[in-house]
């Protein structure tokens, strides 16, 4: 689901931008895949981490631990976090549902028994 998020919430952010992708099947050559990968594009994949960690976390929902609360809602940008990119992916699939077709109220009298 969030593959498209970053795209559907029109950040600008690509996961290429932040990881590296590895086929199940290239698993057992792991650590070649990684020490191959320059100092450069390794800092370019760092600088992706920061641009996007705060869509990974939830940080204002609700936490027992007032001080970790805080300190989460603290870090990084105010309001993003994984909650606003859900929300901003499940409203670009919802107009893009409704664009297919279109709204149409429904009979709830046929619901009633």
């Amino acid at each position: 689901f969030f593959e498209g998020a970053f795209e559907a919430a029109q950040l600008g952010l690509d996961y290429a931008d932040f990881s590296l992708r590895v086929r199940e099947a290239d698993l057992a050559s792991l650590v070649r895949i990684l020490e191959a990968v320059s100092a450069e594009r390794l800092a370019s994949l760092q600088r992706g981490v920061l641009r996007v960690r705060d869509y990974f976390v939830w940080k204002d929902v609700y936490n027992p631990d007032g001080a970790d609360r805080r300190s989460l809602l603290s870090a990084g940008r105010p309001g993003h976090d994984g909650f606003l990119l859900l929300v901003a992916a499940l409203e670009d699939r919802a107009l893009r549902l409704l664009r297919k077709r279109p709204f149409q109220r429904l009979n709830l009298t046929s619901f009633i028994p």
